[in-house]
């Protein structure tokens, strides 16, 4: 989607996340919400 965090961000349908700012995420077993929650963080933060 133009315009929306993940395109400012680079990141593209297919690519795999391996760490979310300072955790490492690659291998552990994580539900979808738990990575949603990591990945927004929290609001009206950078």
């Amino acid at each position: 989607m133009q315009n929306s965090p993940a395109s400012k961000s680079s990141i593209s349908a297919g690519d795999i996340i391996l760490q979310i700012d300072d955790s490492l995420i690659a291998g552990k077993k994580l539900e979808d919400e738990q990575v949603i929650k990591l990945i927004k963080g929290k609001r009206n933060q950078p």
